[in-house]
């Protein structure tokens, strides 16, 4: 959205403002700081006390310690009446042009402090907008927020400040129970490449096991905490024979930067907690083993391998895999053996494995990467290791003796990480896409099977299975301009239902890129999450954990929320005036891919927030200060990509107008179908906390629909 239709939408939405409450916060002590990505902002006033008639005068200094200098601070207020607590003046803070590195400047206002009983000079309420010339380097805005502190009610007065790049404070909604309690604080990070989901029945709490000896565990899917296992030191005993005679290779030969994707799950038959663990070599000399242990915390023993590859030219790895009791002495092993970009199913790499319960309580493994694709083979209950009395017969791109059934990929493409979720009358298989890199266009991809065993289709009702190698070239577009990219291997595919993608939209302190290699589980609710690990543009490959509820539509596919999970529950009993408003709306679509050394833009986004609290006669009176800021340079660039938000209003007569026009209707509790774009849409509506530090509750919609998958979250600015 441009800034002339921002600041239009600030204006529409001050009677909201003027009518809007807060929840009570905790009184703070001292003066307002925070420090983070190099801006130090301090709120102070030059007294902590005030009555009637007093002038408080407030001071913003703001700090660059970054090595890069700081430009065009700006500021832009509306000032509604509100409550018991009234301003009849207020002064301007001056405009910072300038903040050398290393340098602090001052922003003051002040106001002053009228009782209930009385009025401020004047009936209506004074705006002033300053309209920005350019955007330099670094842009930051204030928001300042005053709220008077009741014992049950409060009433706020707001200083909103206009966020250039178009976030404003959202207008609060009735907040459900279990949202209403979660914080920006409650929040504790982890990173756990390639998270595996398990949940312990007897604790209830949530496991996630990773790639590279990762593992964390939560008791809420909000707050983590790291941990070890004994494989974490005791590797070299577990796997050291199989890696030295099989999987290593003087190319390759660090065991300790080789253990990948774990899955766990309880086997109810064997009563072990049992873990499929990837110890991957180069050439596809690579085992899939198992490993099982009483307790979810181990410890883990070593039982067996179950799945193998890259054992062609070697009669030391023939003989340490299953493959001759698989297939007989005699069999010609030959067809392992070819080059992948043929099409044949060689050279499946025996990595990433996923294993599953069916509806018939049979337990299958899914694997597989790159090269010949996803495979599944049967696994016997009783061990947990490869059920040898199942068979498959050969049938090209369907099935092979000894890989079992295939799923999807091939020919070289992309595609790995395979995952699949029994859910309802059907099961889903995830496949992440693209280099994991944060500018390797990572995303990831959904079908659905009635079996196990599949063939799993799209929306479109096509498979992921592949024949031969795709190139082509990726289309990109940032909103406003197109182009193309680079080959890009088929990321850019258009099989497979894209879950998300790069995106910048209201809500969102920073822009997620490379989201990938997840699990998903249903709990015992029957919510359904999807866990996976995203990396952020701008911040290198540091990668966290993250967890989006997903929601089935009356269609039968699965959509994910727009937010990460704060605790959210579908609310049946949603009306049209619940959701009636203008949302940024993003479709994830699969021709885009985010590229990081593409030109740069606007850069990464932060939020942050500083807090001081007053008296007003005897009455506690919080100070809240907002500040956004954008990091600049070289260090954060913004892709073509990144999915920008358009702009929908979604009107009480059914229509949707804006960006995209439309219709829309309530059909079942929260479920919703749309027409947007003249696409035909299927999803929910659901409210969220937001991602921004203040967490404020936000309308949101997740849509499923023409073999793409789109969001809505509503954007106070634009109501």
């Amino acid at each position: 959205m441009s800034i002339k239709k921002r600041l239009a939408a600030l204006c529409v939405c001050i009677a909201t403002l003027m009518a809007m409450t807060f929840t009570s916060f905790a009184a703070e002590n001292g003066n307002g700081y925070v420090e983070e990505k190099g801006i130090i902002i301090e709120t102070t006033t030059d007294k902590d006390t005030y009555i009637s008639g007093d002038t408080a005068k407030f001071t913003i200094k703001v700090t660059n310690t970054n090595d890069y200098d700081i430009s065009d601070f700006e500021i832009a207020y509306t000032l509604p009446l509100a409550g018991n607590l009234k301003i009849n003046s207020a002064d301007m803070p001056s405009k910072i042009d300038y903040i050398k590195a290393g340098e602090t400047q001052e922003l003051t206002f002040q106001t002053v402090v009228v009782s209930d009983s009385e009025e401020p000079a004047g009936n209506s309420v004074t705006i002033i907008i300053i309209v920005v010339a350019a955007v330099a380097v670094v842009a930051i805005v204030a928001v300042v927020i005053i709220i008077l502190m009741k014992k049950k009610k409060s009433a706020a007065l707001m200083l909103v400040g206009a966020l250039l790049a178009g976030t404003l404070a959202a207008s609060l909604a009735p907040v459900s129970d279990a949202s209403a309690e979660v914080k920006e604080s409650d929040y504790k990070r982890v990173s756990v490449h390639d998270p595996s989901i398990v949940k312990d029945p007897k604790t209830g709490t949530y496991y996630v096991f990773g790639s590279h000896k990762a593992y964390a565990k939560s008791t809420d899917l909000i707050s983590w905490q790291n941990f070890s296992l004994n494989i974490s030191t005791e590797y070299k005993q577990l796997f050291g024979d199989i890696w030295d005679k099989y999987c290593s290779t003087p190319a390759n030969s660090d065991l300790n930067g080789n253990l990948w994707a774990p899955d766990v799950i309880w086997n109810e038959t064997m009563q072990k907690w049992c873990m499929y663990l990837s110890i991957n070599g180069n050439n596809w000399q690579s085992v899939i083993v198992l490993l099982t242990a009483d307790n979810i915390e181990g410890p883990y023993e070593y039982v067996d391998g179950v799945m193998y590859s890259g054992f062609v030219g070697s009669e030391q790895r023939i003989a340490m895999s299953d493959v001759r009791k698989v297939l007989g002495d005699t069999a010609d092993l030959g067809r392992y053996n070819i080059d992948p970009t043929n099409g044949a199913s060689a050279k499946v790499n025996a990595i990433d494995p996923n294993v599953e319960y069916d509806d018939d309580g049979n337990l299958w493994m899914t694997y597989g990467s790159w090269s010949a694709g996803i495979y599944q083979i049967k696994l016997d209950n009783a061990t947990g290791l490869r059920d040898y009395n199942y068979t498959y017969e050969l049938a090209s791109g369907k099935s092979d003796p000894y890989l079992g059934y295939k799923l999807a990929g091939g020919g070289y493409n992309s595609g790995e990480g395979p995952y699949v979720l029994n859910a309802g009358d059907y099961y889903y298989l995830f496949l992440s896409i693209g280099n994991l890199e944060s500018s390797g266009g990572y995303n990831m991809r959904v079908y659905r099977s009635e079996s196990i065993n599949g063939p799993y289709v799209d929306e479109n009702g096509k498979t992921g299975i592949l024949t031969g190698y795709q190139s082509n070239l990726g289309y990109v577009e940032d909103g406003q301009k197109t182009g193309t990219w680079t080959n890009t291997k088929k990321y850019t595919s258009p099989l497979g239902i894209k879950l998300m993608g790069a995106y910048k939209m209201y809500g969102v302190a920073r822009t997620q890129v490379a989201q990938g290699h997840n699990s998903a589980f249903v709990d015992d609710d029957g919510k359904i999450y999807v866990v996976y690990h995203t990396r952020f543009a701008g911040s290198g490959e540091g990668h966290e954990v993250r967890v989006h509820q997903l929601f089935q539509t009356e269609d039968g596919w699965l959509a994910a929320a727009p937010y990460e999970y704060s605790g959210e529950t579908l609310n049946n009993d949603i009306t049209a005036d619940d959701v009636v408003g203008t949302y940024d709306y993003v479709v994830h679509r699969q021709d885009l891919v985010y590229a990081a050394n593409a030109t740069p833009n606007e850069g990464e986004t932060y939020w942050t927030t500083t807090y001081k609290t007053v008296t007003v006669n005897t009455e506690d009176v919080k100070l809240t200060m907002r500040a956004t800021w954008k990091e600049a340079g070289e260090k954060v660039t913004d892709s073509k990509g990144v999915v920008y938000a358009m702009e929908v209003t979604l009107n009480k007569d059914g229509t949707i107008t804006g960006d995209y026009e439309g219709t829309w209707e309530l059909t079942n509790g929260a479920n919703v179908k749309m027409t947007i774009d003249g696409v035909d849409y299927t999803g929910v509506f659901v409210e969220q906390q937001n991602e921004l530090a203040t967490r404020d509750m936000t309308m949101t919609f997740t849509l499923v629909g023409g073999n793409k998958c789109a969001w809505g979250v509503k954007n106070p600015e634009s109501n």
